[in-house]
Order: C-alpha cells, then structure tokens, then sequence
C-alpha cells in the first residue's frame, strides 16, 4: 500500500528531529563566555592588580592574562578637565590682606583625576594664599586681566577661567608676613620652609592725631607650624625643614598647604600660608612605566674612630607588600678622576661591584616600612672614593619590576662635584667649561657665564621662560642605563 505523501512528510520530519537530538548529545560542551573588561577607574597607582580566577602562577613580567603593560596603556583619551568651583575665604580684603582661594575640579567620569595639576593666578595647588590683588580704577571691584586659574590633566588637556570677582578695598593691614619654601636638591619630598615679617604700615590717623603709631612693629618670639600632611611643629626659629618624603604617591602631584602662626612679645599673632607642589615620582614610574619606584634617603654620615665613615640611606617604596630584591650593583667614583676630567678627557666609567641582597641590605626583600643600607667608605680602599653610586632591582609577587638607584657621599665633597654625579646636564656643562677655561677650577658663575656666551647651546637644556598651559618641561632623571 502507497504511503500518502502526508505521512512521508511527517516520517521525515520525525527522522530529522532523531538525527539532531543525537547530534547535540555527542558535541562538545560550549565554553564558557568571558565577561567584557570593565570601564576604566581612575588610575589608583601602587595598586596591586586584583586576584584573578585563575591557578596559574604569574610568572616574571607576566599576569595571569599575559604580559604587563604600563597602566596608562590601558585608559581611554584624555579630556580636558572640568572647573566646578571657584571660592574665597572673605567676600572683601584689603589689597595687601591674605584671601584664599579654593578651586574645585575633576575630569569627565573622573579618569583622569590622579594627572590634575593646578595654577590659580601664579600659586600651585588647588588651595592657595594670594595677597596684594590689583584694585579697580575706582577702588572698588578689582580688574582681573591678570588672575586666572588653569588646571591642567593628562597630555596637557586643560581648562582656563578668570578669578571670580572679589572686593579689594583701599586699604592695608598693619603688618605682612611671608613663608616661602625650597625643595631640597638631591632629596624625594625635603623642603625648607622660612618666614618673615615684609612690612609695617603705620597708623596713620593715629600719627597725625597722637604723635606716635599705636601699632608698633612686628617682631615675633616664636613660630607655629602646621605642614598640610597632619604634622605640626613649634620653633623659636623662623626657618624649619619639613620631610614630605612619606606622602602617599597616588597621584601625579601632591599638594599641602603649609601654616606658619607667628606670635610676638604681646600675644599678637600673624599667620602666613604657601601651598607647595612635590611632583610624585613613584606614580610617574608605575604609570607610565609599569615599574615600582624604590625611592632613598641618605643620612647623615658617621665617621668611626678607625677612619670609617658609614653612610646610612633609607630605602623604602609604595608598593601594597614586600619587593623581593633580585640585584645589588655599585659602583665607586673617585675623586681625582672627578675632579680632573673634562670634555676631551671625560671621566671613565666606574668598575660594577655585584653585592648580595642579603649582605648589603641584610634581608632579601624590602619591606612595607622600609629598611636601612649602610653604604661604608673603608679607609685604606676607598681612600680616594668620593661616592658610591648602588643600583637596586627587584620583582613583587605580582611580576611588576622594582628600580632604584641613589649616591652616597663623603662628607666634604665639594657641591659642585656632587652635583656633577647626581645632575647630567650640569655634568656635561662642566666638563665642556673646564676644556674651553683649559682648567680644573671652574665656579657656578663661571658656568652661568658661559652658558649666556652660548657654550652649550648644543647641550640638552631645560625649557626657558614661562611655559604655556599645559606645558611641562622634562625634569632630569636618574640614567635608567644597565650596569
């Protein structure tokens, strides 16, 4: 009997079904899907990457993913930051009075806040004193060609405004009091900080009235200060150097706002402030070069009673748990090849020495709080060393490579000489001013002269003048060269 066509077409319907079933059961289980990357946060440097799902142990250089790549490879464009607010402390000061001023600011979605960095009418940060503001021409509201805040991101993106209005009276306060700082050379964070008093303006309507100013003179007794870090200090000299060495490094610039409260014979007091800008080198390193900084501080050096002198130099890094050190290398400048050399006979390299972390750090790894290395001048064999130049290197358990490098001195090394070891550009300065002078005493004024004769115009030199916005000079760096 002939099947209807009907039921041949359901039979083979039926077959198809059969033959897809058995199909899905001898295949292979589907992979999972990976979830898409996450937006990206804020850069958060020192940061170890966190733990991924993962059993296998990175290796050097690598993540469970594959190989590390600086974090700054992994953000999107940058774009120009974003001025929320512009605020004073007063609503009306006279010209020479203290105002602060406050600026508010972020980038869009807040990539780029770690990279802001701030200028408000000439001062650096993002709080800052100013005093001595310009007065309108009828002594009223200021004129304000001049005050403008800039605040500048990542690759230069930034944004400009003019200082809000602010009523600058006619009129002065008795007395001014300034604070200035420096940077220590040669140093990740040391500032010295001093005050003075810069003015007494008398009474005039008192001297006109009474003969005589019923405010006399400032002259302080002692000094109060309060750094912007939570440290705090009391001195009877109006000067203190301050170590800013242990700031957090999570961002591209640090700013604190230091305090100094001056008080006098009778009680009065006079307060001065200064915001101060510390560029932060280990975030610098671990952004854009996915390498953990291990920053370094000498000490004074001690000089035993066998003609020893022992230098001690504290190590530290930002990292969120100990480095392993896998090398120690120095190398021993001496005096007469500094002292003696010039552009036609510049000095020689210096030997390499391999020195085992265990000995010369005492530990394998350095720890969250740092450690001591005691750099040692020996009197018979490093008779003639001025300086022990070390290089460290060492790996976290996260596969990011850690680099240090510092110089210890002997004490009574000439600055000049010193800055030739620590300063590149000054040293080939030098060196080329010895062999145009045809001799081995050249002095700083002499360089400076030179320079302005057009000497080293073929030399590397800083950038010169007032930058623009956004504009940032390269600053000297310790040579990254293998030894």
């Amino acid at each position: 009997m002939r099947l209807s066509k009907k039921v041949l077409l359901a039979l083979a319907g039926l077959a198809a079904l059969v033959l897809l079933g058995w199909w899905l059961t001898r295949a292979e289980p589907a992979a999972p899907t990976l979830a898409s990357a996450p937006e990206p946060r804020p850069p958060q440097a020192l940061r170890a990457p966190p733990p991924e799902a993962s059993t296998r142990r990175p290796g050097p250089g690598r993540t469970p993913q594959g190989e590390l790549v600086p974090p700054i490879t992994r953000l999107p464009p940058p774009r120009a930051p974003i001025i929320e607010e512009i605020s004073f402390d007063k609503r009306s000061v006279c010209f020479n009075e203290d105002v602060t001023v406050t600026v508010r600011a972020r980038t869009p979605g807040g990539q780029d806040d770690a990279f802001l960095r701030y200028r408000v009418a000439g001062e650096e940060g993002p709080v800052v004193s100013l005093r001595r503001l310009s007065l309108g021409s009828s002594g009223g509201l200021p004129e304000r060609g001049g005050y403008t805040v800039t605040v500048t991101g990542r690759e230069g993106m930034h944004v400009t405004a003019p200082l809000p209005e602010l009523e600058v009276r006619n009129c002065r306060v008795p007395d001014e009091f300034e604070l200035v700082h420096s940077p220590q050379p040669g140093t990740d964070g040391l500032v010295g900080l001093s005050t003075s008093p810069i003015g007494h303006n008398p009474d005039l309507d008192a001297v006109l009235a009474r003969g005589k100013d019923d405010a006399p003179p400032f002259l302080p007794v002692k000094y109060v200060w309060s750094f912007g870090d939570g440290a705090t200090a009391e001195t009877v000299e109006n000067s203190v150097v301050h170590d800013f060495g242990r700031r957090p490094q999570t961002t591209r610039y640090s700013y604190f706002l230091v305090k100094c409260e001056a008080v006098d014979a009778q009680g009065r007091t006079l307060t001065a402030s200064k915001s101060i800008e510390l560029k932060n080198p280990a975030f610098e390193s671990f952004m854009n070069q996915g390498m953990v900084r291990l920053r370094s501080q000498p000490w004074p050096a001690l000089v035993g009673e066998d003609g020893r002198v022992t230098v001690p130099v504290r190590l530290w890094h930002a990292w969120t748990s100990p480095v392993t050190v896998t090398a120690v290398r120095m190398r021993r400048h001496r005096g007469m090849e500094l002292r003696h050399s010039d552009e036609r006979n510049p000095p020689s390299s210096p030997t390499v020495e391999e020195l085992p972390a265990s000995l010369a750090l005492g530990a394998p790894s350095i720890p969250l709080d740092g450690l001591f290395m005691n750099v040692t001048f020996e009197p018979e064999r490093d008779r003639d060393v001025v300086a022990k130049e070390v290089r460290v290197e060492g790996l976290t358990a996260e596969g990011w490579p850690l680099k240090g490098h510092f110089i210890a001195t002997r004490p009574g090394l000439d600055p000049l000489e010193r800055r030739m070891l620590v300063d590149g550009e000054w040293r080939a300065k030098m060196l080329r001013a010895r062999a145009h002078l045809d001799r081995r005493d050249v002095t700083a004024e002499e360089v400076m002269n030179l320079e302005a004769q057009g000497l080293f115009e073929d030399l590397p030199r800083a950038f010169q003048g007032t930058p623009p916005p956004g504009f940032e000079p390269p600053e000297p760096q310790p040579s990254e060269e293998e030894w």
